[in-house]
């Protein structure tokens, strides 16, 4: 399942280390549908531009929610 989150809510979920970096899209789009269909919690945010190492570089890095952050979130 994709997620949509701010930018300040994937920060968060980075500084908790709450979150793995798993891949790069060109797109939130494109990464919103193919993680959607998919087992366990996912999310995507744009990288820094300059961070990029090349013109070609993908922007946006998906990343999968890790588990002790998904329990919290259930009643």
């Amino acid at each position: 399942m994709y997620i949509r989150t701010s930018i300040t809510e994937l920060d968060f979920l980075k500084e908790h280390n709450m979150v793995i970096p798993i891949s790069r899209w060109e797109t939130l789009e494109k990464a919103e549908a193919y993680y959607s269909r998919m087992d366990g919690n996912y999310t995507a945010g744009e990288e820094d531009v300059k961070k990029q190492k090349s013109a070609y570089s993908t922007p946006f890095r998906v990343y999968m929610i890790n588990k002790c952050c998904q329990s919290s979130q259930t009643p």
